[in-house]
């Protein structure tokens, strides 16, 4: 039956079991951040995994620059 009356003993009874409540919950909540970061990491992992292994046969292809101009790219000058 709820009335509106409340002991100071039943009032710090009921905080110390919600401060001692907060350690567990807290420790649960930690535990379900780390295991989604480890398969984040796992799931990183088994994709380079699944990346295929160079042979002797792969060549790099470079990509031709452009020769430099005669004119100097970048001009520095002092003041003083």
């Amino acid at each position: 039956m709820a009335t509106s009356h409340l002991t100071v003993a039943k009032l710090v009874t009921f905080i110390l079991f919600m401060l001692l409540f907060m350690g567990p919950v807290n420790t649960a909540f930690t535990a379900v951040q780390s295991v989604a970061a480890a398969l984040g990491a796992l799931q990183r992992i088994t994709d380079i995994q699944q990346i295929s292994a160079e042979d002797a046969t792969d060549t790099i292809r470079h990509r031709q620059l452009p020769a430099p101009s005669e004119a100097p790219m970048l001009r520095f000058e002092v003041f003083g």
